[in-house]
């Protein structure tokens, strides 16, 4: 079976957040606006709210008839970090290293260049798998979660 998530799902994901970023949960987009807003057909906008209904979004169904008219009435966390709004922790030790090579290769002085490329080095070679799992847990603790 051929995958659906890059090509329908996860657009419609997208479309879905961000339109209840700039809009407010409420009403949610209905699904023509998802058509819209993706440019995919309104057939593969109903099987993707049908398939991330429950995961990562609320689905209402009740509103009209056809899917024109189901509506999205809520987000999940999961949504927002699954589409990119929300830093995962693998995502901010990735920012964190890029930042630390940038900064190295952009510093003028030779002395505190050296140092920078050290510390990226010695993250890099600690593993960002290290470096996720210390992020994780701040998050975890400044969100009260940990």
């Amino acid at each position: 079976m051929e995958s659906t998530w890059e090509a329908r799902d996860l657009p419609v994901l997208d479309a879905a957040v961000r339109y209840v970023d700039d809009n407010g949960p409420m009403p949610g987009p209905y699904g023509h606006h998802l058509a819209e807003l993706t440019g995919l057909p309104m057939d593969d906008v109903a099987r993707a709210m049908d398939a991330l209904d429950g995961e990562y979004i609320e689905v209402t169904t009740n509103i009209g008839p056809g899917p024109e008219r189901w509506r999205v009435s809520a987000v999940s966390p999961d949504a927002r970090r699954v589409v990119g709004q929300w830093p995962t922790p693998e995502a901010l030790a990735d920012r964190i290293l890029a930042a630390l090579r940038d900064a190295a290769e952009n510093e003028a002085d030779p002395g505190r260049r050296g140092r920078l490329r050290h510390l990226a080095d010695a993250a890099t070679d600690a593993g960002s798998g290290l470096l996720t799992k210390v992020i994780a847990e701040v998050i975890a603790r400044q969100t009260g979660l940990g």
